[in-house]
């Protein structure tokens, strides 16, 4: 039996459709963003955004540090928010993410053209924390990010370079940069509380501000919310193409019909997310919570093209870089009737 897949979504579904492998292509509909199989393309096969490859069996994603154009900036922005939150350094079971000048590198020599690329950030670095008063620290903690990320590249490459280390780099002993950071820590403590209240009164005025976008949004009256990763994730229904994993009374799983969208611009069939609650509310009645590939109440949960990766034992759910918190589910499933 042949599968039959949706080719055409928006931008934004397509960049989730390449992160979690769910199908082997797709495209927007100006064909400006596009993958093939490992591979998600802006603009044409000229300029690669990121690509899924296997390394002794571990999944890793190389990713662009280039940018051409505005829209392709918002290319990669669209893609960079799909991956899942967090990088496993070192290399782990999760996709290792590698932003890298070369993409589609292969053999030895493009690898080490990547890491020398590295060492040339790592340098500009150097000289960003020598010049730094206000942010030393994070100048610091860049660095260090740069050279584990660098390491650990050379790890799963095989490339015999040498290890950077970020102390040698910057010429100090760990005691003289404790004491560089103490001060430069005890400095920043006044602005970083003031720092935190701004935020948190931005954050409180961005959601008040939101709330007649969301109202008129779950309403389909706008097609689109601002996003933010400070906005909590909202739901609604839709009408679209099902395109369910699991067929249903016979029906054709591409059924045209109600569907649930996500403010993030994805979309699941309505009867797969349903499925999806049953789980969340077990976890809630049990005070438990479920976990990707855990021992507990089965080992995957698919709900639509996407993967459930973490259910809390409150009732927020995880999926790629979707965290729904459990009041916007309870809303949703009220207004479904489901509850």
């Amino acid at each position: 039996m042949i599968t039959r897949f949706k080719q055409v979504h928006t931008s934004s579904m397509v960049a989730h459709l390449w992160a979690n492998k769910s199908q082997p292509h797709a495209r927007n509909a100006s064909n400006s963003l596009f993958f093939e199989h490992s591979t998600i393309y802006s603009y044409g096969s000229h300029f690669p955004v990121a690509k899924h490859i296997e390394v002794g069996k571990k999944p890793v994603i190389l990713f662009t540090t280039r940018c051409r154009s505005n829209t392709t900036a918002k290319h990669i922005c669209y893609v960079r928010r799909a991956l899942p939150p967090g990088r496993a350094l070192p290399p782990g079971d999760t996709a290792n993410v590698f932003y890298v000048d070369n993409v589609l590198a292969q053999c030895k020599i493009e690898h080490l053209e990547n890491h020398a690329a590295y060492r040339a950030t790592a340098a500009e670095l150097v000289k960003e924390f020598a010049k730094a008063t206000r942010r030393k620290i994070e100048c610091f903690a860049r660095l260090e990010a740069c050279c584990l990320e660098a390491n650990c590249y050379a790890q799963v490459f095989k490339l015999r370079v040498k290890c950077l280390d970020p102390l040698k780099l910057v010429g100090l002993t760990q005691a003289e940069l404790d004491a560089k950071l103490k001060a430069a820590e005890l400095k920043n403590e006044a602005r970083e509380k003031l720092r935190v209240e701004r935020d948190e009164a931005r954050r409180a005025a961005l959601e008040i501000t939101n709330a007649g976008n969301v109202e008129q949004w779950i309403a389909g009256v706008i097609k689109t919310l601002p996003r933010s990763s400070e906005l909590p994730v909202y739901l609604r229904t839709a009408r679209g193409l099902v395109n369910s994993p699991f067929p249903r009374n016979g029906e054709d799983p591409n059924e045209f019909g109600a569907i649930m969208e996500t403010s993030l611009g994805t979309t699941v069939p309505l009867e797969d997310a349903r499925r999806a609650l049953r789980v969340v509310l077990v976890c809630r009645e049990r005070t438990r919570s479920w976990l990707r590939n855990g021992a507990t109440l089965g080992a995957t949960l698919q709900v639509g093209d996407f993967y459930v990766d973490l259910i809390t034992e409150t009732g927020d759910v995880v999926a790629g870089c979707h965290k729904i918190r459990w009041a916007e589910i309870e809303r949703f499933a009220k207004s479904m009737r489901w509850l």
